[in-house]
């Protein structure tokens, strides 16, 4: 076939000029145009995925009783036999679902214009398409006989399925058919090792033919899969339009979308579904950039309408683009005192009523309110029955500034003299009700809560709240005075249509409150990690008191909890929470999982457990701190470890430009010089500049189009140091206190060589210095003595440096004299429990101290705190000698006092209501939640490895008493443990003797015999000084009180 002959004609236009059935071809075909954007996505799917795994004669069989294949004379598929050009016209108009054109013979080919010829409806209906033409255009002849090719076929499937031609083009085909056979390709139609001139057999027919009818067969989009599409055709709406239906409480949670230009946030006001259930017009606070092409648009967490599926979307690319005047779409009256005007857009008055609006070629007086598309005037005067006309002038604007083009438009009034009446009363629950007017009523009255109130007898309950959701519609809370789950009347009063008729005084509205059993659900939410906060939008109004900080658990990618603590306040409205987080969390990867959180109603239902992810990226800009050095040697000091494999590495010496004088007095200004030498340094916070021999100084320094590790550009992109701004001594930069007898001291180079007669650390000398290990920008000072816990000591130089091995810089810089002021060195050191040695001290101002009563008092060598007070409890660990452990809650209560741990044990809790014994205490801080004021974490410990005999941690009870046997002289004392046994009084003074006098189980008091009514009063010691006192009294029997 030459490339002038084959059967396909590149102009579509005779797709208008077809014979029979032009419109609902046409029709067709545009349908098939529409959908093959989705339907041709699956194609590989559909050819190489399961479908894949039927046999060629299986495919055939199923088109077979589809219609779409038929089989030869005798009925069999015949796969091996190369297809014909009718046959092909026939199962491209089945696929397509063309109509058969019947009665018209466009060709000349012999017996083609015989009724008999099975092929001629096929052949019309493709010509008519424009997917086929004949072989000879000239001589009208189709030649239904000849054999088709690979690349023909390819070739009449992408004209029939509108498949786009790519661009990358990697095939064997003639240079006519390239294009399509790669779009063939990449849709799945067929292989890419084909022989595309040879014959296409009646298999590679059926292939295709089944993997195109199954893809334009998919069954329709109803629920909501993606975003279709994003677009904004004026500067105050986004219209977010998805495939399907969306979940209306979901799509209309305005904070599941965000809007970015660069990287500046949209704030949206509103979002609203539209009637047809699967587009979303989202209103900004702000106006948009006509013709921007910076915005982007995210989804997260609209679902579709049948709740199954979560339809999210992320950086979205669209262009504001408004190009039109804002017209007027309708005026409308709201009674004799009030007019409507609808525009195409919303829009802004710059003006008065009176010097924009006109009413029968009057001035306007009155007030107006702008609210979207939307201004409605309350007027002064009262419109009398009848048409009138509305004159608008150019005082209206849109928010790219076109103004209206002035237009007249007529309205009928008829006066309204129908006070409004309540309609409608609906989602009645113990907490509130929504009511439906019969028109437009005034906001101030609608929203006034005192306008509702129910009686329980002759008690009036008035409503809590009332919020307006439209014109017409109401939703009044009743948080303070529930309503009843039995039929009431609610009463209505004083609400105003805006021709001024006042409901009928005390109407009465019967509403049966319904007990709201339907869980708060969690709409969406956003992590802010500059603010630390996640903000959480729930589905219905939230109890801010029942969010504890157990209820929200965080998990890096390992799946380790993250210690943190968390508070939680309203956002906008009592169903949105702001939690916040007490530490910022590093950049990684967390999940969330959020639970606990109840609603306002009676039932106080529990929302289920929320999970979501979130990512946490260091977005700050790096910052070029400080150049230093002499020489030919600098260094450029870092906030943040740099690129450095990239284009944009510290490390790519396109990335700077220099001013720099050579030994023989020249001064050059352009990038550095051949030759130079750039190494990282400062675990990749600072590059190593090495100049070539030849240069004598430099006099600027220009760093530009760099990155830090995580992506994010040098701030302002570039920075310059000039002469005065090229250090060229050692600085001290900041210190930290890393151990009672250490302190790191950071400077503003990397270090050569370190002397420590060159420091003072509060105006000692130290005991040794050197180099880290880690960071040669830091030097570790040893201190001669410890320091005070807590303690923030000054790091100076000495006032005379060493002038043997001084300490210097890799750039043999020396270091700066900063012998008064130096660096306050920051808190570094974990607080540890009051110890001596490594064991922690028991006792009365000691590391844990026990009052012997129901009080455990942990003191540390500093002040401490906890993030999370819940977590708190879970850190306290208090074991029975037993073994058996207390539980938080049931036998104990932690607390951080005067920043000290204060653990009150509970005497009646189950593990201790009868126990009498010794206990140790233990502090597992593994999860890091107790903390100093400096976020330093505490050690952990335990009495078990206590300094004093952990016996000292004695829960014993007071000792209980029974009597076992009596006489008049005598009485047989039982103890509960080993105590002593002394009279202290009573009636009975002849009895005073106790035997054993020594501690013992058993005890007796004996004497001379008692008379009735005499007494004898005494007391029982343990060992650790417990105490019990007893009265026992004479009759014919002793008794114990």
């Amino acid at each position: 076939m030459s490339d002038t002959s084959y059967p396909f004609q590149e102009n579509n236009n005779n797709v208008m000029h077809a014979q029979g059935g032009e419109k609902k071809v046409m029709k067709k075909i545009l349908s098939v145009a529409l959908s093959t954007a989705m339907a041709f996505s699956m194609f590989a799917s559909v050819a190489f995925g399961d479908t894949a795994k039927l046999s060629t004669q299986e495919k055939f069989d199923a088109l077979k009783v589809k219609g779409i294949f038929s089989g030869d004379t005798d009925g069999l598929a015949h796969l091996e036999r190369d297809m014909t050009r009718a046959e092909f016209a026939k199962v491209i108009t089945k696929v397509m679902g063309l109509k058969e054109v019947t009665g018209v013979y466009s060709y000349n080919d012999t017996g083609y214009n015989n009724p008999k010829n099975w092929a001629a409806p096929y052949i019309e209906a493709v010509s008519a398409a424009g997917v086929m033409q004949g072989k000879d255009l000239t001589k009208k002849l189709f030649d239904q006989k000849a054999n088709v090719t690979v690349q023909e076929l390819a070739e009449v499937l992408v004209k029939a399925l509108k498949l786009e031609i790519p661009t990358k083009i990697d095939n064997t085909a003639t240079e006519w058919a390239k294009g399509s056979v790669q779009a063939a390709i990449n849709a799945g139609l067929i292989s890419k090792d084909l022989n595309f001139q040879a014959n296409a057999n009646r298999s590679l027919l059926v292939e295709a033919a089944f993997a195109a009818e199954a893809a334009l067969n998919v069954p329709p989009v109803t629920t909501a899969t993606k975003v279709a599409s994003v677009s904004a055709t004026n500067l105050k709406e986004v219209v977010v339009a998805y495939d399907g239906t969306v979940d209306k409480a979901t799509a209309e949670n305005k904070d599941a979308y965000t809007i970015k230009r660069g990287l500046s946030t949209e704030v949206i006001d509103s979002a609203e579904l539209q009637a047809d259930g699967k587009t979303v017009v989202l209103s900004v606070a702000g106006a948009l950039a006509n013709q921007s092409k910076e915005y982007t648009l995210s989804v997260d967490g609209v679902k579709d309408s049948a709740s199954k599926v979560s339809v999210s979307a992320k950086e979205l690319a669209f262009v504001p683009l408004d190009q039109l005047l804002p017209t007027v779409e309708s005026v409308t009256n709201l009674g004799n005192k009030a007019v409507k005007v609808t525009f195409s857009e919303p829009v802004t008055l710059n003006g008065s009523v009176a010097s924009t609006f006109k009413i029968d070629d009057k001035v306007v007086s009155g007030t107006y309110d702008v609210t979207g598309r939307t201004v409605t005037i309350a007027l002064f005067n009262t419109l009398t029955d009848g048409d009138h006309n509305l004159t608008v002038n150019n005082n209206i604007r849109d928010f790219a500034n076109y103004q209206l083009v002035e237009v007249s438009k007529a309205f009928s009034v008829v006066a309204d003299t129908v006070a409004p009446t309540v309609v409608e009363s609906k989602d009645a629950t113990l907490e509130g009700v929504t009511l439906v007017f019969s028109e437009d009523v005034k906001k101030a009255e609608v929203e006034n809560a005192e306008n509702y109130v129910w009686f329980s007898g002759t008690s009036k309950k008035v409503a809590s709240s009332a919020k307006q959701i439209n014109s017409k519609t109401v939703r009044v809370s009743f948080a303070a005075n529930k309503l009843p789950g039995y039929a009431v009347d609610l009463v209505v009063n004083n609400i105003v249509d805006y021709s001024g008729n006042k409901i009928a005084a005390d109407t009465k509205v019967s509403v049966t409150a319904k007990l709201d059993q339907v869980r708060p659900e969690v709409l969406s939410s956003k992590f802010d990690s500059d603010a630390r906060t996640l903000t959480v939008n729930f589905s219905k109004t939230v109890d801010k008191a029942t969010f504890k900080a157990a209820n929200l658990i965080v998990k890096d990618k390992d799946g380790k909890v993250v210690s943190n603590g968390y508070t939680a306040a309203y956002g906008s409205n009592d169903s949105k929470l702001v939690i916040t987080f007490t530490k910022t969390l590093a950049a990684g990867n967390y999940a969330v999982e959020l639970s606990g959180v109840t609603d306002v109603t009676l039932l106080a239902n529990a929302m289920l457990p929320y999970t979501t992810s979130l990512t946490v990226v260091n977005g700050a800009a790096p910052t070029a701190l400080s150049i230093t050095g002499t020489g030919t040697t600098y260094v450029v000091a870092f906030d943040k470890k740099m690129d450095q494999s990239s284009t944009y590495s510290v490390l790519n010496p396109d990335n700077y430009f220099i001013t720099y004088r050579t030994t023989d007095g020249k001064t050059i200004s352009g990038k550095l010089p051949a030759a130079t030498n750039l190494a990282p340094t400062n675990d990749g916070k600072g590059v190593i500049v090495q100049l070539p021999t030849g240069i004598l100084s430099i006099s600027s320094f220009t760093v530009q189009g760099v990155k830090d590790a995580e992506g994010n550009f040098l701030a302002d992109y570039s920075k310059t140091f000039n002469l005065a701004a090229i250090g060229s001594t050692v600085n001290l930069v900041s210190a930290k206190t890393v151990a009672k007898d250490k302190v790191e001291l950071t400077l503003n180079q990397p270090i050569g060589n370190v002397n420590k007669a060159d420091f003072r650390v509060n105006g000692s000398t130290v005991k040794n210095a050197t180099i880290s290990s880690s960071n040669n920008n830091v030097i570790v000072l040893t201190l001669n003595s410890a320091i005070t816990s807590n303690a923030t000591p000054t790091v100076t130089t000495a006032a005379t440096l060493a002038t043997v091995n001084p300490t210097q810089g890799v750039t043999g810089a020396g270091l700066l004299v900063n012998a008064s002021t130096g660096v306050v060195s920051k808190d570094g050191v974990a607080p540890v429990v009051i110890s001596s040695g490594d064991k922690v001290t028991i006792g009365s101002g000691a590391g844990v101290h026990f009052d012997g009563n129901d009080l455990i008092t942990i003191t540390y060598d500093e002040a401490i705190t906890e993030l999370n007070e819940v977590t708190l409890q879970d850190n306290v660990i208090i074991t029975r000698a037993d073994g058996i452990a207390l539980k938080k809650g049931q036998d104990f209560f932690a607390e951080v006092v005067s920043g000290k741990i204060e653990i009150e044990l509970k005497t009646t809790g189950k593990n201790l209501v009868d126990f009498d014994g010794l206990f140790t205490v233990a502090i597992d801080n593994a999860n890091e939640n107790i903390v100093d004021a400096n976020d330093n974490v505490a050690a952990s410990f335990t009495t078990a490895d206590a300094t004093s005999n952990q016996d000292t941690l004695d829960f014993q009870l007071d000792p209980t008493v029974t009597l076992e046997t009596s006489t008049a002289s005598s009485l047989v004392l039982k103890l509960s443990e080993t105590a002593t046994v002394a009279v202290t009084g009573g009636t009975a003074t002849g009895l005073t003797v106790v035997t054993p006098e020594t501690a013992a189980t058993s005890v007796t008091i004996s004497g001379t015999a008692a008379t009735t009514g005499q007494t004898v009063e005494f007391t029982v010691t343990d060992a650790v000084g417990n105490v019990t006192t007893k009265t026992a009294t004479f009759t014919t029997v002793w008794t114990l009180s």
